[in-house]
């Protein structure tokens, strides 16, 4: 089974939601499930099994990404919509996981 998990926020990063997505996803790669992972250029790299993590480009300049909904995340939004489509053309995945705003563009 392969899956598509969408996660935009900085992960991973010690708060609230990524430890969360983070739990979520170990327990989907020990059911043996391969994720595809796709979230922010901002945050740590975590070694999961079965978990590749795709980012989308850092944009260092723009600051970090605070909690709750910036200017910024819209438009590192755009970036996560892009990259997205492009691997579900690519890639054949039986479920995508969708996280925070992410459901509104997974759900196309």
């Amino acid at each position: 089974m392969k899956a598509l998990i969408v996660a935009p926020q900085p992960f991973f990063s010690p708060r609230g939601t990524p430890f969360s997505v983070y739990y979520r996803t170990l327990v989907s790669s020990e059911l043996g499930i391969k994720i595809d992972f796709l979230t922010y250029g901002e945050g740590q790299d975590v070694d999961v099994p079965n978990v590749n993590i795709i980012r989308i480009p850092r944009f260092r300049f723009l600051g970090n990404v605070k909690i709750g909904p910036s200017p910024l995340k819209l438009f590192l939004d755009v970036f996560i919509i892009v990259k997205m489509f492009a691997l579900l053309i690519k890639n054949r995945y039986d479920f995508v996981h969708a996280h925070e705003e992410s459901v509104f563009f997974a759900r196309s």
